[in-house]
């Protein structure tokens, strides 16, 4: 058997392979490896939430709970959340900019930076 292995592809070409032999074609075809060109998808989302009354809003983010602070003058309000990747945009539901902020999953308390 390990004979007609050894033949069958290093040693006999094949029609369908352009007449190289399969481990010949193996080897030239591209591998799969990390960075091999392709970059990952970006994940988009948009959220509607109510402040809660303690002035945060929670969401979950690689598994983990974390608290985005909004502000108390914001609580009980609906605020729509723009989220790319780990990059969180928040804002009032007439489209205005409350702040910003990249999420850390090592800290469940998310600092947000204002824009006024």
């Amino acid at each position: 058997m390990d004979e007609f292995l050894e033949y069958y592809n290093n040693v006999r070409p094949h029609r369908s392979r352009g007449r190289v032999t399969p481990s010949f074609a193996y080897a030239q075809r591209e591998k799969a490896r990390p960075g091999n060109g392709r970059q990952h998808a970006r994940h988009y989302r948009v959220r509607h939430d109510v402040v809660d009354a303690g002035g945060k809003v929670s969401m979950r983010y690689l598994s983990k709970s974390l608290h985005i602070n909004v502000g108390y003058r914001f609580r009980g309000q609906s605020v729509i959340m723009h989220v790319i990747d780990n990059e969180v945009r928040v804002l009032t539901e007439d489209y205005k900019l409350i702040g910003e902020v990249t999420l850390d999953p090592r800290q469940s308390y998310q600092p947000i930076r204002r824009v006024d």
